[in-house]
Parts: structure tokens; sequence; C-alpha cells
């Protein structure tokens, strides 16, 4: 938003939502169908509400230097407790929530984790490309957010090859090169410095794109087929699941790896403050490389993005040793 605030973003969705509310209103004719009446998991539902908002304040709370030990040590306990709850009356459910019987196939089980860490990497992606772009190469916000357009681009061309790809290879053998690729061209965002050319912030959102783009897709065509016909709509529920949660968790997770990046540099030099550091981020100020303060300020800058990228590395490396414990060596058709 070059010339309005943050603020506006969010009116973007408002014609939208407005639009598919009359889509639904005027356009959607629900035909009469026999449907068995369920018994709805209230129990279950109330638990892993209380569990994720624990895991999400607590992670919250992780960032902030002024909290005390007890106040984010609270929301993870509750976390913890209403997670093991949540187990318990699942398996004593009548129709549970989330029909744990289901991870007991490994390659399910597999596939929703990889939706959740991989949707954790594109987050990363898409907030921290555009702000180092902001921040170290001082482009405007909207040149910075045409980074990441590549990806959403290329996402839904790779999807179409999904079908071909599960016809010749066992969903092992589709994840782990794709993995490899790019975990291989985010290595050099551990490292890169302020001549780091831009051009490469475009060619990685092109290969993120279409990694994702095979991978989330043919998990969700992996988890349907592996389930009972009856368990299509939860299979397809706990993919969407993973995949918000690993967003929202690691939005939490590379937020504080950052700010503590940050906060680690602004004690190092005495000349610098959060406030100045925050300005940097959002200016349009021509890099100036005899300007010492300025050469301070990318360090720091630069050394929050390192740690970012690595985290998203690291997050490669458990998909891709996660993914070779798969054990299906038959075609999923």
């Amino acid at each position: 938003m070059d010339k309005l605030n943050w603020h506006w973003v969010f009116f973007i969705n408002v014609p939208l939502g407005i639009l598919v509310l009359g889509l639904i209103v005027f356009g959607y004719h629900e035909s009469s169908f026999n449907a068995k009446k369920i018994k709805i998991d209230y129990p279950g539902i109330v638990l892993l509400s209380a569990s994720l908002i624990g895991l999400l304040l607590g992670l919250q709370n992780l960032s902030k230097q002024s909290t005390s030990f007890m106040f984010w040590l609270i929301p993870f306990i509750t976390f913890a407790a209403a997670l093991v709850f949540f187990i318990m009356v699942e398996r004593r459910a009548e129709d549970p929530l989330i029909p744990l019987k289901l991870f007991s196939n490994r390659t399910f089980s597999i596939q929703i984790t990889t939706a959740l860490l991989l949707s954790g990497v594109q987050i990363g992606f898409q907030v921290y490309f555009p702000m180092r772009l902001q921040s170290i190469y001082h482009v405007s916000a909207s040149i910075a957010g045409l980074a990441i357009t590549p990806s959403p681009v290329l996402w839904l061309i790779t999807s179409f090859f999904v079908g071909g790809l599960l016809k010749r290879f066992t969903p092992k053998y589709i994840v782990l090169p794709i993995v490899v690729i790019q975990t291989a061209f985010y290595v050099p965002l551990v490292f890169a410095g302020t001549n780091f050319p831009i051009m490469m912030f475009y060619v990685i959102a092109d290969i993120t794109g279409a990694g994702l783009g095979i991978i989330i897709t043919m998990n969700t065509v992996v988890a349907q087929e592996l389930v009972p016909k009856g368990n299509i709509g939860t299979a397809s529920s706990m993919l969407t699941l993973g995949r918000t949660l690993g967003q929202t968790v690691m939005t939490g997770i590379f937020g504080l790896v950052f700010n503590f990046a940050l906060n680690q540099g602004v004690k190092a030099n005495k000349s610098l403050t959060i406030s100045k550091l925050n300005n940097a981020i959002s200016s349009n100020t021509p890099f100036r490389n005899g300007h010492s303060l300025q050469n301070a300020i990318n360090s720091v800058l630069l050394n929050g993005f390192h740690s970012v990228f690595m985290i998203a590395i690291l997050l490669f490396v458990i998909l891709i040793v996660l993914n070779l414990f798969d054990n299906t060596k038959e075609i999923i058709r």
C-alpha cells in the first residue's frame, strides 16, 4: 500500500464477501436428499478450540519481552491439557470431530503433516520477501508485493500435472525431489547480503509456488483416496485445518525468531532502536552505502531475515526426513 494505510487491505474482503453471499442466496439451490441425523461432537469442538487458542496465545506471548514466565507458560499448559482431553474424548465419541483411526495410516498422517509444514514455509516467504525488498532494497510496497505474485500463478499451472504424476509415482517420490530443489534455492537466503540480486526473489517465488501447486494438490487427492468414502469430507477439512494451523503457528514462530534477532542487534549496537528498525522496514529512502547508521540497520535486519529462512530450511529438512518414512510402494489411483 503506497498511498493508503494497512487498514484498507481489509476492505478488499467486504465486496468479495457481499458477492459470495449474493451467489449463495440467489444462485445456490440445494436439492432435497436423505440425510442421516448425526450427533454433534460438542466436547471435541470445545477442547480442540481451547487447545489451538492456548497454543496461539502461548506463541504470541513468547514474542513479548515484558511477559512474565507464568503468563506464557499458562497458555502452553492449557494447550497440552486440552489436547490430551481431546484425544481421550475423540476415542470414545460416537461421531468424533476428528476420527483418530485415520492417523493409523502412515501415508495419510504424512500427507497432513506435509501440508502443514509447507504451508508454514509459504507464509514465511509471503511475509518476509516483501519485507526484505522494502527494508534492504527500499523498493515501493507495490514492487515488493510483486515478488510473491509468481507463486499463485505457478501454483495454478503445476496443479494440473498432479494427476499424471500420481499415475507414475508414489507420493514420496513426488515430494522428495521437489522439496530438495526448494531447499537448494532457499539456502542462499541464509547468507545473502545487500547485493543479492532482486530477480532471485522472483525465481525463488516461482520455485516455491510451482512446488506447492504440485504437493498441496497431491496431499488433497491422496488423503481423500486413503480414507473411507464416509470420511472424505473429514479428510479435506483436516487438510484445511493443517494448512491453516501451519500458517498461523509459523507466523508466530517466524515473528518470534525475527524479533529476537532484532532485539539482539539493538542490544549490540547502542545507536539503534526498534523504532529506527521499524522505520527502515517501511522506508522508501534509497540505500546510502556510505551511511554508517544505514549499514548498521541493514546488518541487523539481514541477521533477522537469515534467521527466518534458517527456520524455513529446517522445515524442509523435517519434510524430507518425514517423507523418507512413507512406506507406500504402490501407486495410489
